[in-house]
């Protein structure tokens, strides 16, 4: 099948391209996700699969910028789910961990796909909005919720991604503070394309699934790893979400169960596992 990629230069679109069979790219100027006059080129080219990477994902500025990001998160995914529905396309768009809000039980368990929905967030709500127009209005769709990407296009940008940035302020040489009390799963998008990438030749139930890496850690801890396998020593101090005086809510836990798509076989890498691929593989990029 001919899968087109949306935001093909994005992280994760620049490894859907490395990993897919017979990919298309689909960027400006050529292609623009909120221009629907240039849609034709998506039948034109035959494709019979269309991933939607594109996303706004400040997650502070959305709580001023929010016509941008309901534009990007909620409006474009709906109208690309429409189009695909009348075209007899598989539509695929991605989702977050931010459509999620407090863990309702003490401890915290992984969020399922059936979980309740309560994001906290401006960007939260403008994806949550998304999903649903995008279930509503394409019969052949997937949502894929995933959390905390870091890929090698970020590379070039280093602040695009956790993982570059703790690799840019550790050059600096100042102590870092990261947060230790929010608990997430940090996903390679290279894992993430992998999963993606089963789904299509597998092609379970159309509807929400969950691809994130396997286990979980706070940031901070996660910023611990990062130099220790870096082989970097750091002056690393852990603080609070509340200490950073953010503009956007987060929630202190949103780690996903990968327990449906593990049911047909997807499952990524734990996080250490994946994060360790990064590091030695991102010298060669």
């Amino acid at each position: 099948m001919k899968v087109g990629v949306i935001g093909s230069r994005g992280q994760l679109g620049s490894d859907l391209l490395k990993i897919l069979a017979d990919s298309i790219p689909l960027d400006k100027p050529e292609f623009d996700v909120l221009i629907p006059s240039s849609w034709p080129e998506i039948t034109a080219r035959g494709i019979d699969v269309l991933i939607n990477t594109s996303a706004y994902n400040e997650v502070d500025q959305a709580e001023i910028d929010m016509d941008s990001c309901f534009n990007l998160n909620t409006f474009s995914p709906a109208r690309l789910a429409n189009f695909c529905d009348i075209n007899k396309i598989i539509f695929i768009t991605i989702s977050t961990d931010y459509v999620f809000g407090f863990p309702p039980t003490v401890p915290p368990l992984p969020f399922s796909e059936e979980s309740e929905t309560n994001p906290l967030s401006v960007y939260g709500v403008s994806k949550r909005a998304g999903e649903i127009l995008t279930l509503n209005r394409c019969k052949q769709s997937y949502v894929i919720r995933t959390c905390g990407l870091y890929g090698y296009a970020s590379i070039a940008r280093p602040r695009s991604s956790f993982v570059e940035t703790m690799l840019r302020l550790a050059q600096k040489g100042n102590p870092i503070s990261v947060v230790s009390d929010q608990i997430v799963s940090p996903t390679p998008t290279y894992d993430l394309a992998l999963a993606i990438n089963k789904l299509i030749e597998q092609l379970p139930p159309f509807g929400v699934y969950h691809l994130t890496a396997d286990g979980f850690c706070s940031w901070y801890d996660f910023a611990k790893k990062i130099f220790d396998l870096a082989g970097l020593s750091v002056i690393l101090k852990s603080t609070t979400m509340s200490a950073f005086n953010s503009k956007a809510r987060r929630s202190p836990y949103t780690v996903l169960s990968n327990e449906k798509a593990r049911r047909y076989g997807i499952q990524l890498p734990p996080w250490e596992v994946g994060l360790a691929a990064y590091l030695t593989n991102r010298k060669m990029e």
